[in-house]
């Protein structure tokens, strides 16, 4: 039977003809799961590769409430810089979501300062549905959804030394 070891840490997978073997160390614990090939894409998954799963960043029932109000966000600021790199324009049943975080004076993001807010009255936050896809000093969410129309959203993130990056971005969901 032909066998493939692919390991780094305590991580490791054994590819075989029909199965795979996870096995996952943690502390004394032990725990192995036998399962078939296609299986694969879901264990992926749940360890938090989100480009298999498609991400609904806004419900419906949320895209209908009364408009928020907009604040003016302009100002000079040495916090991190914060662009929308997927598009404006997209097509509301799937799309690539990415944005781009841009390090100021070669200070780390603090990622779990990030914050999403979609801008309905009262504001949504929808943080942690885009969450999954924070890599680095990005978020890239391979499929995301949205309701058709337009929809606000004020995303902020401070760097390491507590300076804040805001800014608003908007996407037309066809």
């Amino acid at each position: 039977m032909k066998s493939e070891s692919i390991g780094r840490g305590n991580l490791s997978f054994r590819k075989e003809l029909f199965h795979v073997e996870y096995c996952l160390t943690w502390g004394s614990m032990v725990l192995r799961l036998n399962m078939r090939r296609w299986l694969l894409v879901f264990a992926l998954s749940a360890f938090g590769n989100s480009s298999f799963a498609q991400v609904q960043i806004v419900s419906a029932e949320e895209s209908r409430l009364p408009e928020g109000q907009v604040l003016a966000t302009r100002a000079i600021t040495r916090g991190p810089g914060i662009s929308l790199s997927s598009g404006q324009e997209v097509q509301a049943s799937s799309f690539p979501l990415t944005i781009k975080f841009e390090l100021r004076g070669g200070v780390a993001l603090d990622v779990a300062s990030l914050k999403v807010e979609y801008l309905k009255q009262p504001i949504v936050d929808v943080t942690e549905r885009v969450r999954v896809g924070m890599r680095g000093d990005s978020i890239d969410v391979a499929q995301a959804t949205l309701p058709i129309g337009l929809h606000r959203f004020r995303v902020s993130i401070k760097d390491r030394d507590g300076r804040v990056g805001a800014t608003l971005i908007q996407i037309i969901a066809r």
